[in-house]
């Protein structure tokens, strides 16, 4: 709904990037707006004050270990 806005969208799996993410925006006709990066969020590989805010879907499931760098992410 917003068009003067941009967004990141963030995941570890490129599966889930390309083609889950990617082809639900496309679908949503909002792709223009996003920019997709395959990531691990505990190791950011964006530049520093890259976008104002951030919005995470916390872990869910089976939790990987080890959790490194997972208490510095939150």
């Amino acid at each position: 709904m917003r068009r003067d806005v941009s967004f990141l969208c963030a995941d570890i799996d490129y599966g889930y990037v390309n083609g889950g993410a990617l082809m639900n925006a496309r679908e949503a006709g909002v792709d223009a707006l996003i920019d997709f990066v395959v990531m691990d969020s505990t190791r950011p590989a964006i530049k520093d004050n890259a976008c104002m805010y951030a919005i995470f879907n916390p872990p869910f499931g089976i939790r990987v270990e080890p959790l490194r760098g997972v208490g510095e992410l939150l």
